[in-house]
């Protein structure tokens, strides 16, 4: 097996608890290199792991050389990154959101082939994503009537270190870049929707900064209550209303998939025996994203997470915070 060396951009929270020891697992992985705006930071955490820390904030162009890259710093200081490593050949997985407003997207993605640079949606590998994108698809139940999705919480976690929360809303701060745009990917990846319109939103702001956000969508055709908050407690949950049941799943890896028919009948839903690994927690989520990713790039094919597979979420977060004219 051919060694791939992985260069960290970012030491921050979401490296440090869950990429970094993934990537340290994977076979044929080797992490080459981290560098972090904080340089003490980098060499604190390459101490910890034995891994060479870049000295001093280095730029985009001063970096070490990669295989692979990962982005785990905010979106809106990427651009520099992002060109310096399309201009190497190196591939890239950002964390998400991977730009902040669907132009950015669009530029940065056209740097890159397909298959070379992704977004880590992770909750794409989830189990109950699994078992719920299949039940959308195979219609057991029958047609997919609407779908509501809700998360949230005065202490609900955004993966991001909590000084990014209240950046303004331009700078990727604010509840809807950090936790709701997983939300807003989640329902775009079950219905498929290659498409979406906002019958009603109401976003409420702290100066330049999203603290909750509920909306009304149609997503070709399917009704979508979406509701993101850091304001009071939600249900954390997905729930999709068919001909004949209602099948709801939590929002953590290893939730149950539970079915309640018309007649009042429960069944539990699993996967099945063809489908492909699926994660019942976080750190399998990862290990997927980047197994996946990985295999992608030495293939030549793109990823479920291919930052392409993404834009229209971001359009959809643009499209929430756009506020009205006065």
């Amino acid at each position: 097996m051919t060694e791939r060396t992985v260069g960290i951009v970012g030491a921050g929270q979401i490296v440090r608890d869950i990429h970094l020891p993934v990537l340290l697992g994977l076979p044929g992985v080797r992490v080459a290199w981290i560098a972090d705006a904080a340089p003490e930071r980098a060499r604190a955490l390459g101490r910890d792991y034995g891994i060479h820390a870049v000295a001093g904030a280095a730029s985009p162009g001063q970096l070490p050389p990669a295989d692979v890259a990962l982005l785990g710093i905010p979106a809106h200081a990427r651009e520099g990154y992002l060109r310096a490593f399309a201009e190497r050949g190196t591939a890239v997985l950002a964390e998400k959101p991977f730009a902040i407003g669907a132009h950015d997207h669009e530029r940065f993605a056209a740097l890159f082939p397909e298959h070379r640079l992704a977004c880590g949606y992770m909750r794409r590998f989830y189990r109950s994503t699994t078992i719920l994108r299949r039940t959308v698809a195979a219609r057991p139940f029958g047609a997919l009537l609407a779908l509501g999705v809700a998360e949230g919480g005065r202490a609900a976690k955004s993966g991001f270190d909590t000084t990014f929360q209240d950046r303004a809303s331009a700078h990727g701060g604010g509840v809807l870049w950090a936790i709701g745009c997983h939300l807003l990917d989640l329902a775009l990846h079950l219905t498929d929707a290659s498409a979406f319109e906002i019958v009603s939103k109401d976003v409420v702001f702290d100066a330049d900064t999203d603290r909750e956000a509920t909306a009304t969508l149609d997503l070709q055709g399917v009704p979508t209550r979406f509701c993101v908050s850091w304001l009071g407690p939600q249900e954390d949950r997905v729930t999709l209303e068919f001909e004949r049941a209602s099948v709801s799943a939590g929002l953590s890896p290893d939730s149950a998939v539970l079915a309640m028919l018309r007649d009042g009948s429960r069944l539990a839903l699993g996967l099945d025996a063809e489908e492909r690994l699926a994660a019942t927690t976080s750190y399998q989520a990862f290990h997927l994203e980047w197994r996946e990713f990985l295999d992608g790039v030495e293939r030549g094919t793109p990823s479920r997470i291919s930052a392409s597979t993404s834009l229209l979420t971001t359009r959809l977060v643009d499209a929430l915070l756009a506020r009205e004219p006065a």
